[in-house]
C-alpha cells in the first residue's frame, strides 16, 4: 500500500483553503425585535371619535336651546306688548265712557226755569267748533222748552264703545228719561241714545254729538 507523498497533501490543502475562504458566514440574528414601520397620516382612535360625537351633540343642543330661548323671549316680549296695548285701550275706552256718560246726562237734564245750567252742560268739554253749533241749536230748543215748561231728568242705562281708531273714540250712551211739560204734567218715561265722538288728541274733548234732537223732539 503506497502512502501519499507530502506534495500531494500540500496541494490538496491549498485547494480546500480557497473554498473555505470564499464561503460567506451566515449573519447573526439580533436578539432585539425590530420596530414595525408606522403607517402614514393621522390615526383616529375610537375614543377620539366618541369625543367628537359628544362635541357635535352638545353644539347642536346649544344651538337648539339658544333658538328656543330667543323664540320664547320674543314671544314673551310680544305678549307683554299685546297686554300693554290691550290695557291701554281698555283704559281709554273706560275714560271715554265716563266722559260721554257725564256729558249725556248733563245735556238731557233740562229745567225751563234754569236754562243757563243746561247751556253750560250742553257745551261742556266740547271743541270750539262743536260748542258754536250747540249754542246756535240751543236757541231753537229754548223756543220749545220755555212755552211747554219743559223739565226732564236722566239716569244712565249703559254705555258702549262703538269704535276706537286713530285717537277718535265713538261712544253710545243710553239714558232713561222722564219728561214733564204742560201737556204731560205727570211725566212721560222714555229712553234716549246719545252718540258722542271723543277726540283723545284734543285733550279728550267731544267733537261730535248726535241724539239731542231725538231726545227732545220725541216727547
Amino acid at each position: 500500500m503506497t502512502k501519499p507523498d507530502a506534495e500531494d497533501s500540500t496541494a490538496a490543502a491549498e485547494i480546500d483553503e480557497p473554498d473555505r475562504a470564499a464561503k460567506p458566514r451566515p449573519a447573526k440574528k439580533s436578539a432585539e425585535p425590530q420596530p414595525k414601520a408606522q403607517p402614514g397620516g393621522i390615526v383616529v382612535t375610537p375614543l377620539a371619535l366618541g369625543l367628537a360625537a359628544i362635541v357635535v351633540v352638545l353644539a347642536v343642543a346649544a344651538t337648539a336651546f339658544g333658538f328656543l330661548w330667543q323664540s320664547a323671549a320674543s314671544d314673551r316680549d310680544q305678549a307683554r306688548a299685546d297686554l300693554a296695548a290691550a290695557t291701554a285701550t281698555s283704559d281709554q275706552n273706560q275714560r271715554a265712557q265716563d266722559v260721554a256718560k257725564k256729558y249725556a246726562i248733563g245735556a238731557a237734564t233740562i229745567d225751563y226755569q234754569n236754562l243757563a245750567a243746561w247751556r253750560t252742560a250742553l257745551t261742556a268739554n266740547t271743541t270750539s267748533q262743536l260748542a258754536a253749533q250747540l249754542q246756535q241749536a240751543s236757541v231753537e230748543f229754548e223756543q220749545i222748552v220755555v212755552p211747554l215748561q219743559w223739565q226732564s231728568t236722566a239716569t244712565p242705562l249703559g254705555t258702549i264703545v262703538a269704535s276706537n281708531k286713530d285717537g277718535l273714540i265713538v261712544v253710545n250712551v243710553f239714558l232713561n228719561m222722564v219728561t214733564k211739560s204742560t201737556q204731560r204734567p205727570e211725566g212721560i218715561p222714555s229712553t234716549a241714545t246719545y252718540t258722542l265722538t271723543i277726540d283723545t288728541k284734543q285733550d279728550w274733548q267731544i267733537s261730535d254729538v248726535r241724539g239731542i234732537d231725538a231726545a227732545l223732539g220725541g216727547n
